[in-house]
């Protein structure tokens, strides 16, 4: 899977997608959705999915796949992406669970899950798939961000509905989850508004207004402190000095 999918995408880059059409077999490209094998069903969804984008058609092609492999653990997973592209959570959801009763050691997938649980309004779904994901697996940078995601944009809708505590507790999550991330993955990610160090910054940011308005200037200098050092790391000039600023209006 993993190697057709770099030699389409990297084909793709490096000539245009006209190119990388001509370069792939005929059986890919042309085959009828008969006399195939399962993992030529596989590789035909694959190419309708990534290279042209037919979700539905890719999800036929995976569909195949799995009556003539019911182990087919990458086809499952697959069009658990494509159906949850489609808007179709719960589908994702059942694929990326059949796939884990094949291989539970599987980190990936239980990020996927975690995703298509989040998009269901299953937050502790999410929060138990993405925490296996990173036992599984500590190195795999996505569910690391996305739980941290996930735990401050609950304490952003705590602090909207008034409630401070709750909201310093799930930023406080949050932090946790982004430092013990290996710090050769924030370095890696540094500078990206998607990364962990510019998320890191952000909670820390948002959990030290809310303890300022809670009446802890101390706790709200020191969260604010760490955003701006945080930002500055990332140049963000402008966040930066929203925090400057901010510890100055609170130390008058």
């Amino acid at each position: 899977m993993f190697r057709l999918h770099k030699t389409l995408l990297t084909t793709c880059l490096l000539f245009g997608i006209t190119t990388a059409l001509n370069e792939i077999p005929t059986t890919y490209a042309q085959s009828p959705l008969a006399a195939m094998t399962a993992e030529e069903y596989y590789h035909q969804g694959v190419f309708k999915d990534q290279l042209e984008g037919d979700k539905q058609g890719a999800i036929e092609y995976y569909t195949q796949a799995i009556k003539l492999d019911p182990n087919h653990t990458d086809a499952y997973n697959d069009r658990g992406l494509a159906r949850l592209a489609l808007g179709d959570p719960q589908g994702a959801i059942a694929d990326y669970t059949q796939a884990i009763k094949i291989n539970p050691r599987h980190a990936q997938i239980y990020n996927n899950r975690g995703t298509a649980r989040l998009a269901a309004q299953d937050l502790q779904g999410a929060i138990a798939d993405y925490t296996q994901a990173i036992k599984i697996n500590p190195l795999l940078e996505d569910p690391y961000l996305h739980l941290a995601q996930l735990y401050r944009q609950r304490g952003l809708n705590r602090e909207n509905s008034g409630d401070a505590t709750g909201a310093i507790a799930e930023y406080t999550q949050a932090i946790q989850v982004l430092n013990q991330m290996p710090s050769s993955e924030r370095s890696r990610l540094r500078g990206n508004r998607q990364g962990s160090v510019y998320n890191l910054a952000m909670t820390h940011y948002h959990r030290g207004i809310t303890r300022y308005n809670s009446g802890d200037k101390l706790g709200a200098i020191n969260d604010l402190q760490k955003a701006a050092e945080l930002f500055h790391t990332q140049a963000d000039t402008n966040n930066h000095q929203l925090a400057v600023r901010k510890i100055r209006e609170i130390q008058r």
